[in-house]
């Protein structure tokens, strides 16, 4: 396939997102102000066209012609090639390259699998795909309760074409979600080969271990996040909103701060924050139950409560679980280069 046309759409794509319409060939991406949530976009919109690159490819190849003409080659998946797979709105191809069965990794309560990149430039052996909430495109509503976000994320998994996925992971709250997934793999007679668990913090936990679900609703959910949300643009910011101030008063102060990126709309803003309140109030009333699948958890040793967690995974999946630990918080564990080097050796070994 000639690069020509690769890089037309490449071009169309970054220059969309970016909202630069003289965006070159010839010019630095990242120089120009492309963020990582700009180019996932881009990525998205250039896969639905069969082109297949990932963060690693863009950090290497930041110019539209280098990536072009390096996207031109053929990128085989698992002796497949990545085309016809539909991965254009649930699945995030965090690393493109690679062989054997992907790492499907769930994201957090946000719903976005930002903060998994540093995944993706990592010599991961196999590809690696970041699933995205339901609810953050428009015309979707949000899910709950976890059954439901684990059972719909199998069927489009299906539904794309990747199967039964062999290797399921997933990052605070969206290592629930993987959890759940697991299990109902195991009740279908399609275990998962390897669940991997990144600092997933159960909520309401017990110094006993016991669970303490906590009898919410989503309208308390959603004042919690509003409150958060507050609390973040004063300490970004220093600036005080009134308690009551809405949705679009939050967003607008947030857009003129600098602290949201011009592309998120008022519209996107509020999907996220619905997206962020339904996933907490299903981690919030998940019952865990043990799955007969090898896991592996990292753990951020500087995360508050992280012995007692660690304490809690022991006990539920007795006999099935272990621990590597980093010096990191729950923010910065998935930005640690050690964590990387990590989950390489570990896929390395699983292969």
């Amino acid at each position: 396939m000639s690069a020509d046309p690769i890089a037309g759409l490449l071009l169309d794509a970054f220059r969309d997102v970016m909202c630069y319409p003289e965006l070159r060939t010839d010019e630095n991406l990242f120089e120009a102000g492309c963020t990582s949530r700009m180019a996932m976009e881009a990525m998205g919109r250039v896969r639905r066209h069969g082109i297949s690159v990932d963060l690693r490819d863009i950090l290497e190849r930041p110019f539209v012609e280098q990536l072009a003409r390096h996207a031109a080659e053929e990128v085989m998946f698992d002796g497949r090639m990545w085309a016809p797979f539909d991965l254009s709105g649930r699945f995030v191809p965090i690393k493109a390259h690679g062989t054997g069965q992907p790492l499907v990794v769930v994201h957090p309560a946000i719903g976005e699998p930002l903060s998994l990149w540093n995944l993706g430039v990592s010599d991961v052996p196999c590809p690696i795909l970041g699933v995205r909430a339901v609810g953050l495109d428009p015309g979707e509503r949000p899910l709950a309760p976890m059954e439901r976000i684990a059972s719909r994320y199998l069927a489009d998994l299906a539904a794309a074409g990747i199967g039964h996925p062999h290797l399921l992971g997933g990052y605070s709250m969206g290592g629930l979600v993987a959890l759940e997934m697991a299990r109902q793999l195991v009740e279908a007679g399609q275990p998962a080969k390897l669940l991997v668990i990144f600092d997933t913090v159960v909520p309401e936990l017990r110094a006993d271990h016991s669970r303490g679900l906590l009898d919410v609703d989503l309208a308390h959910v959603r004042r919690h996040r509003h409150d958060l949300l507050l609390g973040e643009l004063r300490g970004r910011t220093g600036r005080d909103l009134p308690a009551g101030a809405s949705y679009a008063d939050i967003h607008e102060a947030l857009r003129q701060e600098g602290v949201l990126e011009p592309a998120t709309t008022l519209d996107r803003f509020i999907r996220i924050q619905e997206v962020w309140c339904h996933n907490t109030y299903s981690a919030l009333r998940y019952a865990c139950r043990p799955v007969p699948v090898d896991t592996v958890y990292f753990r951020g040793t500087r995360t508050g409560g992280s012995d007692l967690q660690r304490e809690y995974w022991a006990a539920l999946q007795r006999g099935h679980i272990t621990f590597i630990d980093h010096a990191e918080d729950h923010d910065t564990l998935m930005r640690s280069r050690a964590v990387g080097r990590d989950v390489v050796e570990l896929l390395a070994r699983s292969s």
